[in-house]
């Protein structure tokens, strides 16, 4: 038992580190840990601490910098939006208590999860294309202006031709160049042009009234986890965007609580049909058999470092807002610059290139005066075409 407390442990302080950090994937930390001689079992429970801790924590570089991963770059809008209103400080206790009370529901939803994938991957799976079709067209029809409409419909058009290249292209971690380009450059670079004015961050006490989109973000979850490549939590979260971000709050509740249930339904889909819809239990499949006996105490793991995360984050999230009482354009040039060098040595000369594309596409709906949402087509038209 202490043992296993101490591979929380751990795990937890890696997930933390890098979850603060941009540009380091959770992924990257279980691939260094598998090149380890150390106890498989003491080795998985490290790797679930890590995600649970990497997956709250990852939250506040994309809501405060806007500087995503593929987990959270569906939250850089809402979150950044917020930070802009004074929010910040409300934005971070929303991901806090929407992702502890997703986590509660998804596990007493687990035993019914574990009868439904088998049956629901059947019935789901040959109206896939159409579901992603009507979608797609639903987001660009939120415009309603016909010139809009044509604006939306060429961002998102040039956003898939980009993803298509880039996926299709020998880099290494291909997402990472394309959403800093897409969210995080385009928008430090209209910041720095714009110079806007960040508020000092209200710490406002909430009530949280948003069991709505929190319900449906664990419904999507479980979605995610049926088609892995093609309906991501990140993707599916597109889709609801037309409807859910004129409240940044409620897309905000509703992107962290697909978040956190899909992983927790990951294991189920692991127990049922064999296959790792998460890259940190891929990994660990590679340790341990993947039974319901040894998966449920790594999924309590994977539960108790997501509560010390949320702990941690609520003791020191005052904290957080006074990063604005420095010299923002000096934090935000310093970020550019980090990211970049990152991206050169990870994803080389071609990274730089999709770096360069996706801030230039990424600026589009800033001077275009569309939604931001419909660039997500970089990722929406390729999962189009792999089911054509």
């Amino acid at each position: 038992m202490i043992e296993k407390l101490f591979s929380i442990i751990i795990g937890f302080l890696l997930g933390a580190f890098s979850g603060f950090i941009p540009g380091i994937h959770s992924n990257t930390i279980s691939a260094i840990l598998m090149e380890t001689n150390l106890d498989p079992s003491f080795l998985s429970f490290v790797i679930m601490a890590g995600l649970g801790s990497h997956t709250l924590i990852s939250f506040v570089p994309a809501i405060f910098f806007g500087v995503p991963e593929d987990s959270t770059y569906i939250s850089v809008l809402p979150g950044q939006k917020l930070v802009l209103e004074g929010n910040g400080l409300s934005a971070i206790k929303l991901v806090i208590i929407s992702s502890l009370i997703s986590i509660f529901l998804s596990l007493c939803l687990f035993p019914i999860v574990l009868i439904l994938f088998p049956i629901s991957f059947n019935i789901i799976s040959p109206y896939l294309i159409f579901i992603l079709l009507f979608a797609s067209v639903f987001m660009i029809l939120s415009e309603k202006e016909i010139k809009k409409i044509i604006f939306a419909s060429a961002i998102f058009i040039l956003a898939g031709i980009l993803g298509i290249l880039t996926i299709n292209a020998p880099i290494r971690e291909p997402l990472f160049p394309i959403f800093t380009g897409l969210f995080a450059f385009s928008t430090l670079i209209a910041t720095l042009w714009s110079k806007p004015k960040i508020p000092k961050q209200k710490d406002e006490e909430i009530e949280f009234n948003f069991w709505v989109p929190l319900l449906a973000g664990i419904v999507l979850g479980f979605i995610a986890d049926l088609f892995p490549g093609i309906a991501t939590p990140a993707q599916l979260a597109v889709f609801a965007s037309p409807l859910l971000l004129a409240c940044p709050k409620k897309y905000l509740v509703f992107t962290s609580s697909i978040a956190v249930s899909h992983i927790i339904f990951a294991f189920a889909s692991l127990e049922t049909i064999g296959k790792a819809r998460v890259g940190a239990l891929s990994y660990v499949s590679q340790l341990i058999e993947p039974s319901l006996n040894n998966l449920f105490p790594l999924m309590f793991g994977f539960v108790i470092s997501i509560s010390l995360s949320a702990i941690f984050l609520l003791f020191i999230y005052k904290k957080l807002g006074k990063l604005f009482e420095i010299n923002t354009q000096h934090l935000y040039i310093a970020l550019i610059l980090y990211l970049s060098i990152l991206i050169i040595v990870i994803s080389g000369p071609l990274g730089i290139a999709t770096l360069v594309a996706g801030t230039a596409i990424g600026s589009l709906p800033l001077f275009l005066g569309t939604k931001r949402v419909h660039v997500m087509g970089v990722i929406i038209i390729p999962s189009i075409l792999l089911l054509i």
